[in-house]
Formats: structure tokens, sequence, C-alpha cells
């Protein structure tokens, strides 16, 4: 006879805690279901800016709910399909570098764990899903269907957010080849003194195939494991000492106006054109003595005649 009577505690216990978590926010109906069903494919300039929307839908509901809360209790957006924020209004996708957003009556819904104090939620008309960037997109990144979180009040789930159907994301770029730039044979005679520089070299980058869509597109130089920053100012990085066997001069990237580009900084392309197409920026490079001047001009101490080699990354950006 003991067994029954310990069975009988056990769910006397239980149903105690449910009616103390109840008594605040009551909830006696079905949770109802938000379906969103999304577009075949999102397309966007690869760059675009973080927080920027890409796609904004109109959900269903299954059904029409409200629950109140008559005491202070905690409520918001338990996110699924990555990190809950308490208070966030935004809900990251893995690690996709997107964010998902509820809008109800023009207001973002929040991350779990805010508190409120007492309040009537009412879910009448169906919310809006936004799909945001808010980060990097990474390789292949995929919006997933299914459960994508929940709206939660105390401990209560009134209401369940589903993806039916998700996009193809698609980033826009263009395709730009690697460059080749042969700099010539030059006289170690020209670099007699610090700061003297070879005739300058024209080389184009190539954009290819660039998508109808993308608005601006910029670029910027960055020094390369090989060739590190000999000055970011004036856009001059060493010589490759691997594959180098002169000494005392280093690589200098000019824009078309033989003005020298600073590293790490971007430099908007002004002839691009919305409707896509091929393009070419047209650049320059020269070598430059980065030696002290001393007594016997080419031949001072650091000076070396021999192969010069140097590589510089292209990081092009599309808005």
């Amino acid at each position: 006879m003991k067994a029954p009577q310990t069975a009988l505690l056990i769910i006397l216990l239980g149903s105690a805690l449910n009616a103390a978590a109840s008594n605040i926010c009551p909830y006696y109906n079905t949770a109802t279901r938000l379906n969103i069903d999304l577009q075949d494919s999102i397309n966007f300039p690869r760059d675009v800016a973080n927080g920027t929307v890409l796609l904004e839908k109109v959900g269903t509901l299954t059904g029409a709910f409200s629950i109140s809360c008559f005491d202070n209790h905690k409520y918001g957006i338990q996110n699924e399909v990555g990190g809950t924020t308490s208070g966030a209004t935004t809900f990251p996708i893995k690690n996709t570098g997107l964010s998902w957003q509820i809008i109800d009556r023009n207001n973002p819904l929040p991350g779990y764990g805010g508190t409120k104090g007492r309040n009537t939620y009412i879910f009448n008309e169906a919310p809006t899903f936004r799909l945001i960037k808010t980060g990097n997109i990474s390789a292949n990144a995929e919006v997933p269907t299914g459960l994508f979180g929940s709206f939660v009040v105390e401990r209560t789930h009134p209401l369940f957010i589903y993806v039916t159907t998700a996009p193809k994301v698609i980033t826009w770029s263009c395709e730009t080849p690697d460059i080749k730039v042969h700099m010539g044979e030059h006289d170690l005679g020209i670099f007699a003194e610090n700061g003297a520089y070879s005739p300058a070299t024209r080389f184009d980058i190539k954009l290819n195939n660039c998508p109808v869509g993308v608005k601006k597109v910029a670029y910027q130089l960055v020094p390369s494991p090989t060739s590190p920053v000999s000055n970011a100012a004036t856009g001059t990085v060493e010589l490759n000492k691997n594959s180098s066997e002169a000494r005392g001069i280093a690589l200098q990237i000019l824009d078309d106006q033989q003005q020298p580009l600073a590293l790490n900084q971007a430099y908007t392309f002004n002839e691009y054109s919305a409707t896509g197409g091929n393009f070419s920026i047209p650049l320059a490079a020269r070598f430059i003595r980065t030696v002290p001047t001393g007594k016997y001009g080419a031949h001072d101490t650091g000076m070396k005649a021999g192969t010069a080699n140097a590589e510089v990354l292209f990081v092009m950006s599309y808005m």
C-alpha cells in the first residue's frame, strides 16, 4: 500500500508546481503557430551594411490568441536556431551572418528574459518576419526550415514560429582574377637616394561578370604575410624576402594619376555601373628606395641588386 501513496505524492507535487506557474499567466488554449513561407531565393550585394533588412514577410497564424499576466513575469522570443540574448531584437541563425526578427504592431519582439508587470498579450493579426544581415555572410550560408523559435510568457509557449519554406542565399560579387605584374628590369643606379623610385608600371584590377544590382564597389590594398607593410600611408610594402635578392627597396602602389594609395583604406571605384558587366580599375606600381641616403648612392649600405618580388592583396567590397 506504500507504493501508491508515494506515487500520489509525486503527482500532487508536480501539479502544485504547474499551478503556481500558471497562476501568474494562466493559459488554457492550444498553442498557435506562426507559419512563414519565404521566397525561393534572396539576392543582395555581398558587403551590404550590417542591419540591412534583406527580406520581410507577413506570416500566417493558425489562430488568434491572448494571454494575460497578473504579476511580474518574464517574456520574449526564445531562439531555436541560435543563441537568445535577453532584450535583443534580432536572433542569429547559427553562424551564417544572418538573423531573424519578429515585428508585432510595428515593434520588434525582444529576446526572452526581460521582466514586465501586469500585461495582456494579444495576437489577432499575423506578425511580420524579417531576415536581416548582422555579420559576414558565411560561405554556403543556408536558411533552415522548421521551428525557428517561440514566444514565451513566463513558462508558457503560446506561439511557435515555423519557417515552412526557406530561400537560397545568393550574394552578389564580381569575378576578380589574380594579377601578375611584370615590373621589368631597372638599373640599381636610379635608386641613388632615399625616396628615389623607378618608372611606374601600369596594370588593371579586372571586375568581370558583375551582376545587376550592385550599386557601389570599393577596394582596398592589404599587405600580405609575405610582404608586410613598409609605410601604410604611402602604399608601400616590403619585398618578399623568401623570393627576392634585392635589398633596400620596396614596392609602392599608385592610382591612375600616379598618386600613392594608402594601405588598409577603402577607395570607391567611381566608374562602376549598377547595370553590371565588366570593368577595370586602373592602377600602377613602382619600386622605391627605403634605406637612408649615404655617401655611396646606389651602393650605400643596405642596397643590393637582384630579383625583386612582392605580393599585395586587393580586398573588394560590394554594396
